[in-house]
């Protein structure tokens, strides 16, 4: 562990402070952060987003500093600004050892600043008014004039990649107003950073996104730990007042709703087994329409637009997959669909017929795992293709939801907490309810591999990367008939005929 007394302190640790004085504690410490891929996607993102906001308003002639220290790019900046340069990226100024760096930095005809900070996200974030206090004071104190201050963030509206793809907030009232405000921040930061051992508090809300979450909680935690209970918001909470374990006396006491709510998974954890409501699913299930089709949407988004007239941030339906099952063979029919150029895919209609075309072959229930997501997304392009509204929206009333079901009446402990269709089809179906041979094994990971297949001129690497879309989205759908039929029968040798028989037919 560094010397946390001589860390330099950013606005983003500050802010990261103000959540959970762990968080911070543990960056300025040195602790390593554990990022997956889609924190990782964000971040490079961000990177680009910044870039094109250089490119588009100022020129090419970027100054990339992230790679040294910290001091050296104070040094530095300290040049440039001698200079004749009228735009400093990443222009660099200390304060007590907090360290800002603005995105840019622009000498006005009056000697003094124009500042602009550049946001990757598409809507102004009260967390931003910390980010740009910092800056602001930080500069000050260094003697820098600045008497303009915008912050940037992406124009949610915008179709191209032009000038109008920025929206512009100024804030330069508000960071003049507020030096007390700087001095809190800063001064409640320098007292964790004085800390000797890590803070007690955890904040609890923010844990499931923190990076330094493997440090406040165990490796591997107990079957009976709270933090592998399902539909429990508080876990955290729960567990650090020191309600640790679901068979504890004191969780019975302090959470008596949720043991009268969920007694199959109460009964799960304690007798480290699987429990079905099978009475429960059926009174629910048995209400469902045949020939079953089991539908499910993959959509892309990203910040900077990569189909013609998508919008940052947009989602678009790319792909479907369904499996049709009349409810009474062990086969099923399987029909996708996956857009796989820089068209739009609304526009020309080639999704939504193939969309009508396979689900109004029947009349059946059209079965989702969060059927809200479908819910949302027919309606999206029911509202932008008029031509097909009505066919569209008499598919949302024939949608039925398997989720609920399962957070109703099934619970084993492999679950870990989590009612995820990849969870619940590990756990019940084993090695035939697995991702393991796609190239894309999470859902976050698809607008990562279909940008990289619009935009890659490698065929081979188009194609293994369409084939992986094809059999996650297949393998979606095909669970869901899978883990009903488990549930039901609870026989895994029928479910290896299930996936023999119904792969086949695909392959």
């Amino acid at each position: 562990m560094k010397n946390i007394k001589l860390a330099w302190l950013s606005k983003t640790k500050i802010k990261n402070g103000q959540e959970c004085k762990r968080r911070l504690w543990y960056d300025l410490a040195g602790e390593t952060p554990k990022w997956d891929k889609q924190d990782l996607f964000v971040f490079e993102q961000g990177r680009k987003i910044e870039a094109l906001a250089r490119n588009l308003f100022f020129s090419n002639d970027s100054v990339e500093q992230n790679k040294i220290a910290n001091q050296a790019k104070i040094t530095f900046t300290k040049k440039l600004l001698k200079g004749d340069k009228k735009h400093i990226f990443e222009a660099a100024f200390a304060h007590k050892r907090v360290i800002v760096q603005f995105d840019v930095l622009t000498k006005l005809s009056n000697g003094t600043y124009k500042a602009i900070e550049i946001k990757s996200s598409s809507n102004f974030n009260k967390t931003y008014w910390t980010d740009v206090l910092i800056q602001y004071w930080v500069a000050t104190l260094n003697g820098i004039n600045i008497s303009e201050f915008e912050l940037w963030h992406v124009n949610k509206n915008a179709t191209r990649i032009n000038k109008n793809y920025f929206s512009k907030k100024n804030v330069m009232k508000y960071v003049k107003a507020n030096r007390a405000e700087f001095d809190r921040l800063v001064s409640e930061s320098k007292a964790i950073q004085a800390m000797t051992t890590v803070p007690k508090e955890v904040c609890g809300s923010k844990c499931s996104n923190c990076p330094f979450r493997y440090k406040c909680f165990p490796k591997t935690t107990p079957r009976q730990s709270v933090l592998n209970l399902p539909l429990f918001p508080q876990s955290v909470k729960a567990f650090t007042n020191g309600v640790k374990t679901v068979n504890s006396v004191k969780f019975q006491k302090a959470y008596p709703q949720y043991v009268e709510k969920n007694p199959h998974v109460i009964e799960a954890i304690n007798k480290n087994t699987l429990v079905i409501n099978k009475k429960g699913f059926l009174k629910e299930y048995k209400n469902w329409k045949f020939p079953l089709n089991f539908f499910d949407f993959e959509a892309f988004t990203n910040a900077l637009p990569v189909l013609e007239g998508q919008r940052p941030y947009q989602q678009l339906v790319v792909q479907f997959s369904n499996h049709t099952w009349n409810g009474k063979t062990i086969d099923m029919q399987h029909s996708e669909f996956i857009h796989d150029t820089a068209n739009n895919p609304y526009k020309k209609g080639g999704l939504i017929k193939a969309i009508l075309e396979t689900l109004e072959k029947n009349k059946g229930s059209i079965v989702a795992y969060n059927a809200s997501y479908e819910k949302t997304r027919l309606l999206e392009l029911a509202k932008v293709n008029p031509k097909y509204s009505r066919r569209l929206k008499a598919l949302v009333a024939r949608l039925v939801d398997l989720r609920p079901l399962l957070e109703k009446n099934v619970y084993h402990p492999g679950f870990e907490g989590s009612f995820s269709l990849k969870a619940v089809s590990k756990t019940l179906l084993k090695e035939f309810g697995g991702y393991s041979d796609s190239l894309i094994k999470s859902g976050s990971e698809i607008s990562r591999y279909y940008q990289e297949m619009i935009e890659t001129t490698d065929k081979q690497r188009f194609a293994e990367i369409r084939k992986s879309l094809s059999k996650y989205c297949c393998y979606d759908t095909l669970n869901l008939r899978l883990v009903i039929d488990f549930v039901l029968n609870q026989d895994l040798a029928r479910t290896k005929k299930l996936v023999e028989v119904n792969l086949g037919l695909k392959n």
